[in-house]
């Protein structure tokens, strides 16, 4: 029983960063593969230091567990809905920064989710803690480059922990890496990134199509595939006596994104990806494999003030 529960909690922050300052990535140079139909452009966002948008973000997951010799039913992470005021705070050619805060939080009715975790997110509703987490994020011109630092206290609950990673995960998946050259309707190209993912390094490799433009709007495709192999991690919320060694993680995911030149960010996305993961609990010298697929969606509108 505390395998299958220490399953539980692996898997329910398992795709969510450290709570440390997040470094940026090692990325590989964007590769255009297909240049696309004329005419072509270069995106061009015109975005200034000062502007400030409400970005609404609604993240959900699902998991299905084999732990402690049994198939465990799939289970929701209750979904929050959370309203981030962005402020865009430096600006250069080769980068942004952005600051961000969590102005507004509310529970989705609809995903009842793990119990146990619901409480605990009601709890810090009630108390107004999750308002006002937030931090900076910086990016580079291409999109690639990314790292965050958060106002998060030493003495923050591990809730509040999963609650700011859902945070930087959700504006990191809304970043787009474009060619700085001219492009067009039907352009290719591809990306490849790795970062250190609570203790593992995650290789991640994207390939990206430009399927509609207009005078206001870009309209961009992400197909994702993810792998990790060996390592010994450590998550938010696993027990001080426990161990997980990863044995592989693998997966992939899909993405639209609409973007605006005269926002920072996209003006709107949806992703959605699954992953399945392998490896070994070590919890009061027993050791017992854990096979988990989570699947994770993620959603974001932005709206200039």
């Amino acid at each position: 029983m505390r395998v299958t529960s220490f399953a539980i909690a692996v898997a329910s922050c398992c795709f969510a960063c450290s709570d440390a300052p997040a470094p940026p990535a090692d990325v590989a140079p964007l590769v255009v593969l297909d240049a696309g139909a004329e005419p072509r452009a270069a995106f061009a966002s015109v975005a200034a230091v000062g502007s400030r948008y409400d970005v609404t973000l609604t993240q959900s997951s699902s998991m299905a567990l084999f732990a402690d010799g049994k198939t465990i039913p799939e289970t929701s992470v209750p979904a929050l809905h959370l309203t981030l005021g962005v402020e865009v705070v430096e600006r250069t050619r080769d980068a942004a920064k952005l600051r961000f805060a969590v102005a507004k939080a509310e529970l989705d009715p609809s995903i009842q989710g793990d119990p146990s975790t619901r409480h605990m997110l009601e709890q810090e509703l009630k108390t107004g803690s999750i308002t006002g987490l937030g931090g900076f994020v910086s990016i580079d011109a291409a999109g690639l480059k990314r790292s965050t630092t958060s106002n998060l206290p030493n003495t923050a609950s591990s809730i509040l922990r999963q609650v700011l990673n859902q945070v930087r995960q959700s504006l990191d998946q809304t970043v787009v890496p474009l060619p700085r050259d001219p492009i067009g309707v039907g352009a290719r190209w591809s990306t490849v990134r790795t970062f250190d993912f609570s203790g593992i390094e995650l290789s991640e490799r994207a390939t990206w199509t430009l399927t509609a433009r207009t005078t206001s709007t870009w309209s961009v495709r992400g197909e994702f595939e993810y792998s990790a192999l060996g390592a010994v991690v450590k998550f938010p919320g696993m027990p001080d006596d426990a161990k997980l060694t990863l044995r592989e993680m693998r997966g992939s995911g899909r993405g639209e994104y609409e973007l605006d030149p005269g926002l920072a960010i996209p003006r709107s996305s949806n992703t959605v990806g699954t992953v399945d993961l392998k490896a070994n609990a070590l919890v009061k010298d027993k050791v017992e494999p854990i096979d988990a697929t989570i699947t994770m969606r993620c959603a974001s509108i932005a709206s200039q003030r």
